[in-house]
């Protein structure tokens, strides 16, 4: 394609969307999406989708309710040996929540 035939083509394309009449349309809204997801061993648990946005409460509910079940594939043995990290997100640190420890150890230290 010659140089006069690729500007006819972006002509012709562009004067069909910048036209006059051109309808407004509000393209950038802001939105986001809250997800949990863990690896154990070789497994993917999740993801686990937030419908809400992400805060403290909603997150504690996440880890006494939906994690056990999500958990419902791994061993017991694993369960109860494995590491739970988490970044440093201000919904992980809150000082108004109770402490969740995985099968009442409350006992365990790292």
């Amino acid at each position: 394609m010659d140089d006069d035939a690729l500007l006819n083509f972006w002509w012709n394309w562009l004067k069909q969307i910048y036209t006059e009449n051109n309808r407004q349309v509000n393209s950038q809204n802001r939105w986001k999406v809250n997800v949990w997801c863990g690896i154990v061993e070789s497994k993917i648990i999740g993801p686990f989708v937030f419908n809400e946005s992400l805060n403290e409460n909603n997150y504690l509910h996440f880890l006494t309710n939906k994690l056990n079940a999500l958990l419902e594939n791994v061993s017991l043995e694993t369960r109860i040996t494995m590491w739970f990290q988490q970044d440093e997100g201000p919904d992980h640190y809150s000082t108004n929540e109770e402490v969740v420890y995985p099968h009442g150890q409350q006992d365990l230290q790292i």
